[in-house]
C-alpha cells in the first residue's frame, strides 16, 4: 500500500490483512458473503473452452484436461487487490465462467474492519 503498510488476502475467504513493515497484522478487513460452489456446468464450460483453445502439436483429450485441473469446491471471492491514490482498497471480484456480463467488477463496499 505504501512504505509502511502492505495488504494480502487468501481468496477462498473474504478477508484481507493489512500488515506493517515488520510483518505484523495491523488490522483485518472482512466481508460477510456466502461462498458460491463451482458448478458442474462451469467445469464443463471451462473444459470445453480449453479444448477449443488448444494449439501446437500436443493435443489434450477431455480426460487429460479433467485430470490436470483440480477444481475447487467453491469459487474464490476475488483475484486481485488494488488501492487508489486516496488509500481506498478494492478487490477484483470473479464472475462465473457462464456469465455473459462484460467488464470488470471491483468492489469497495461495506466491510468489517477488525483491529
Amino acid at each position: 500500500m505504501d512504505e509502511e503498510l502492505g495488504i494480502y488476502g487468501y481468496s477462498p475467504e473474504y478477508k484481507l490483512f493489512v500488515v506493517n513493515s515488520s510483518g505484523e497484522i495491523v488490522y483485518r478487513i472482512e466481508k460477510s458473503e456466502s461462498r458460491q460452489p463451482v458448478t458442474q456446468k462451469e467445469k464443463d464450460k471451462f473444459i470445453k473452452d480449453r479444448l477449443e483453445r488448444q494449439r501446437g502439436s500436443i493435443k489434450l483429450s477431455e480426460g487429460d484436461i479433467k485430470k490436470m485441473y483440480k477444481f475447487p469446491k467453491y469459487r474464490p471471492f476475488y483475484s486481485r487487490i488494488m488501492k487508489d491514490d486516496k488509500g481506498h482498497i478494492y478487490v477484483f471480484k470473479l464472475k462465473s465462467i457462464l456469465s455473459e456480463e462484460k467488464g470488470t467488477n471491483f468492489e469497495s463496499s461495506e466491510v468489517l474492519i477488525i483491529n
